[in-house]
């Protein structure tokens, strides 16, 4: 069973956390029914990121050589809600942006 909380938000800053953290928990659930928390503004460089995350989708783009459109996906990418860029964090901008300027491979169309 799920937990109701309520947070008010009293900055530009607490709102976009909310926002956030919203739809982190409502987007993934670990085996044992627990939701799964990503801090979607944390760019990888050791591992690749999570799967529909913004790092991802941007170096998704780049790959395929679709035009630079920030934007993720909550849970599985195209299984769930896409989140736009005007919904979306300064951090988790720079994410997408940082997958996009950085793949260096490209699709083979052949």
């Amino acid at each position: 069973m799920g937990a109701l909380f309520l947070i008010i938000a009293v900055t530009p800053y607490a709102a976009d956390l909310c926002w956030k953290l919203a739809l982190s928990n409502l987007s993934d659930s670990s085996s044992d029914g627990e939701y799964v928390m990503y801090d979607l503004d944390v760019i990888e460089t050791d591992t690749l990121p999570r799967h529909g995350s913004p790092q991802d989708r941007g170096s998704a783009d780049a790959y395929y050589g679709r035009p630079y459109d920030p934007h993720y996906y909550v849970g599985a990418t195209y299984n769930s809600e896409r989140v736009e860029k005007d919904n979306m964090t300064v951090g988790e901008i720079e994410a997408y942006k940082y997958g996009y300027d950085n793949e260096e491979d490209r699709k083979d169309w052949g």
